[in-house]
């Protein structure tokens, strides 16, 4: 798939790391119900024509097709490893400047809500919002880890 989508595999698995923890398990959930190999929301697994619950029943291997099919929907090509996260994070985000707070075309409170979910990306909760730029710095650190 990562031909396909014209990606180094060695990045998309980095990602899939950096999602599941290190854990690499398609069943792996989060907090707020995101599930699987690169943390399909509910609404984006519904899209995809399954449900968090049919992913997280599924082996890697067949969870890839989801991960193929929600990344192909992507403004191709992806640029760099940041530029496929942000497709995986938040899509909307990848067209904008790195000063761009994540959520804030919604509403401030959901933007808030965003960073209050992803206390990786805020420190811990310590800022009250995230932007690009906070996410690809974390992006850039840690998924060479799990390459």
């Amino acid at each position: 798939i990562a031909d396909r989508l014209g990606v180094e595999a060695s990045e998309l698995i980095s990602l899939f790391g950096l999602e599941t923890g290190g854990k690499y398990d398609p069943s792996i959930q989060n907090s707020i119900g995101a599930t699987g190999l690169i943390q399909f929301m509910p609404s984006t697994a519904k899209g995809l024509g399954t449900s968090t619950r049919a992913l997280s029943r599924m082996s890697g291997l067949q969870q890839l097709d989801y991960v193929y099919k929600y990344l192909d929907q992507g403004k191709k090509p992806y640029n760099d490893i940041t530029d496929l996260y942000m497709q995986i994070f938040y899509p909307r985000a990848r067209s904008e400047d790195a000063g761009f707070v994540i959520g804030s075309e919604r509403s401030d409170r959901y933007a808030k809500k965003v960073a209050q979910q992803n206390p990786y990306f805020s420190n811990r909760g310590a800022k009250e919002y995230i932007t690009k730029a906070d996410v690809i710095a974390k992006v850039e650190k840690r998924a060479s880890k799990f390459a």
